[in-house]
């Protein structure tokens, strides 16, 4: 017996536009410029889903029917959101970028404060010494924040990497589902004549029912 199948991404639209970017530090905030508003996700998706045409056997439609409009606007949405990841993950680069910046220069001031320690201490300069060393702990304690920071973005990154992956996969079973739509409304039309004809263009709609279906697989596979 053959099931009529609902696509599985059902909410992924708006799992993806969420906003994921960490809180920035106030130096970051003044030098990263604000980002635009995410476009507004729908409530659910798929939307409603209408009655199949009168030409097609529901028993054994396998993908549902849906308007080719409709796909259509959910290919935008969803390559919307597969620019605002890839966006946010190269501003996550930027920003990592200035973290390694501010880590090496961070590191070379340890040193110095370091060798300078140890300077004064062959000089007998206690004073000298104890402001050295204290330098020398404060910038260890930067080091390790900064370390921190790096780590953060680079989780950031691979957030946005994930979700330009998940919103592409999405993007890619929709315009198979609409080659599908466009296959049926075809046949619908009385396009096809002879029983060849409607034999061999059943056994292609069915071969795009399959493709769907495994494009929307690998999209849940993509939010894993």
């Amino acid at each position: 017996m053959v099931h009529r199948i609902v696509p599985p991404f059902a909410g992924m639209l708006a799992v993806l536009s969420l906003s994921f970017a960490p809180s920035l530090t106030a130096q970051e905030q003044a030098s990263t410029a604000p980002e635009p508003a995410a476009a507004t996700a729908r409530e659910s998706y798929p939307p409603t889903l209408t009655a199949p045409a009168a030409s097609l056997d529901t028993f054994l439609v396998l993908v549902p029917v849906r308007p080719a409009s409709v796909i259509t606007d959910d290919i935008a949405e969803f390559r919307t959101l597969q620019q605002r990841a890839r966006d946010e993950g190269a501003r996550a680069e930027v920003l990592q970028q200035r973290v390694e910046e501010r880590m090496r220069l961070v590191k070379a001031g340890k040193d110095n404060y370091d060798a300078r320690a140890g300077a004064a201490k062959k000089l007998d300069d206690a004073p000298t010494e104890q402001a050295a060393t204290a330098g020398k702990k404060a910038a260890e304690v930067r080091v390790k924040h900064l370390e921190q920071r790096r780590e953060l973005r680079a989780a950031e990154i691979d957030m946005a990497e994930a979700h330009e992956r998940a919103a592409g996969a999405v993007v890619q079973s929709l315009q198979k589902e609409l080659a599908l739509e466009q296959r049926r409304a075809a046949a619908a039309t009385g396009a096809e004549s002879g029983a060849v004809d409607v034999a061999q263009g059943e056994t292609a709609i069915a071969a795009l029912e399959l493709q769907v279906l495994e494009a929307q697989r690998e999209a849940v596979r993509q939010r894993e």
